[in-house]
């Protein structure tokens, strides 16, 4: 849009205080030409501070801009808002390209994405929301007969929840300690969705696909894990038998852990539905520690990169109508002499840890928040082939690989940790 143009839709638009108030929130100064642009300061902090538009006699004694306001019928008003609207996409879609450069050097590809997005959806607010008290009885039969909420299949936690766990859109977080079962929780929701008619993808981020397929076979047969391979035709039929009883569908995807972000899902969802023509209902993340954040932040701020990475999976969750699941650990179990290093290079029992205290994690040192009182659980000595001796509770996890060194998922005694499985200590399998 050439000067001309922007000085004419500019004074068009400060003729109805209405058209303007419509537009003010996706103009910016910088996007008007410099001839303009003092102008356009002037006038949304006239709008702000007065909340009407100044007269033209105002204008030129302030910016020395002269304008004529015109009376606008229904269509011209229409039509200058179609053209602020397209101009300022377009501004903005060109700040977000001539800020990349910067940000490709740093290799902060997330902000790039977040601008650019951001910037193309620039747009005016036509849906003012829901008048409260306008069509009580439609919008009440519009929830009777479309409930936003997807039922669990756990009849209490729906009675309890209004009517379901979770609506479209939204994200469910299971949070709870190590060896829990919030992957198994994750799974049986996963089978109760597909009973339902919905369709699932299940993203492991920590146990090999066939492992989770696995699960599901013992949870939709009924047979044991142990004896799913003495079973083969049993199970072979039981799964069958599930399929045509249900109409949901169950895609079960394994993702790299620690660098795997919500792009890497959106790019896979991509692909998904180009393939199989339709979107999933909901998409079940096991789980969100183990994801990395679109955005260049520092690995160490857990609580910031946890935060992020929610924003950003409740985000595809929106973008694809779908609910999404996920989990997130708690924290985990360790003596009470184990020794822990302090950020000012000290090292002291964990018992005498203190709040506000920086001591050294996988990720860093992070700050500690709160203290909580000593709870005494049964430790076993976990002793390797090479001579390595390690204490655990039952429920602390550790990870075991296959013959090949291929990570098939964390495990602990209580969920079946054994003598002859591979384990990493100390970096070493």
């Amino acid at each position: 849009m050439d000067l001309e143009k922007q000085r004419i839709i500019f004074e068009l638009l400060l003729s109805n205080a209405d058209l303007f108030a419509k537009c003010n929130s996706i103009i910016k100064p910088n996007y008007f030409d410099p001839y303009l642009k003092k102008s356009v300061s002037f006038i949304q902090d006239y709008f702000e501070k007065y909340h009407t538009l100044p007269t033209a006699h105002i204008v030129k004694a302030e910016t020395k801009l002269e304008i004529t306001k015109i009376p606008l019928e229904k269509a011209e008003q229409e039509y200058v808002a179609s053209e602020i609207e397209t101009f300022c996409r377009n501004k903005a879609i060109e700040e977000a390209i001539l800020a990349a450069p910067a940000l490709l050097e740093k290799q902060d590809f997330g902000t790039i994405e977040m601008n650019l997005k951001a910037a193309i959806q620039v747009s005016l607010n036509r849906d003012l929301g829901i008048n409260y008290f306008e069509n009580v009885e439609a919008r009440l039969r519009d929830l009777l007969n479309n409930s936003p909420l997807i039922k669990s299949g756990w009849k209490d936690v729906d009675d309890a929840l209004g009517g379901g766990i979770i609506g479209r859109q939204e994200l469910l977080l299971f949070a709870a300690s190590s060896g829990i079962g919030k992957s198994i929780v994750m799974s049986n929701l996963g089978i109760n969705l597909i009973e339902q008619g919905y369709n699932v993808i299940y993203i492991s981020l920590e146990l090999a696909d066939r492992i989770v397929a696995k699960r599901f076979d013992s949870m939709v047969t009924s047979i044991s894990q142990a004896d799913i391979l003495d079973n083969i035709s049993k199970v072979v039929a039981g799964v069958d038998h599930f399929k045509h009883k249900n109409k949901g569908e169950l895609f079960i995807k394994r993702m790299p852990e620690s660098t795997t972000t919500a792009n890497h899902i959106r790019a896979y969802l991509k692909e998904f539905e180009q393939t199989h023509a339709f979107k999933p209902d909901a998409i079940i993340i096991d789980y969100l520690d183990l994801m990395a954040s679109n955005r260049n932040i520092s690995s160490e701020n857990i609580w910031l990169k946890d935060k992020f990475v929610s924003e950003e999976c409740r985000a595809i969750g929106f973008d694809y109508d779908c609910a999404i699941i996920t989990a997130s650990q708690l924290g985990r179990c360790v003596e009470i002499n184990s020794i822990i290093e302090l950020e000012n290079g000290n090292k002291i029992p964990i018992k005498d840890v203190n709040i506000g205290d920086k001591i050294k994690c996988d990720l860093g040192f992070n700050k500690v928040l709160a203290k909580t009182s000593i709870s005494k659980q049964k430790v076993f000595k976990i002793k390797t082939k090479s001579g390595k001796e390690v204490k655990v509770s039952n429920r602390h996890t550790l990870p075991i690989f296959d013959d090949n060194g291929i990570m098939l998922g964390d495990i602990s005694i209580c969920q079946g940790l054994t003598v002859g499985h591979k384990i990493l200590i100390d970096n070493k399998i």
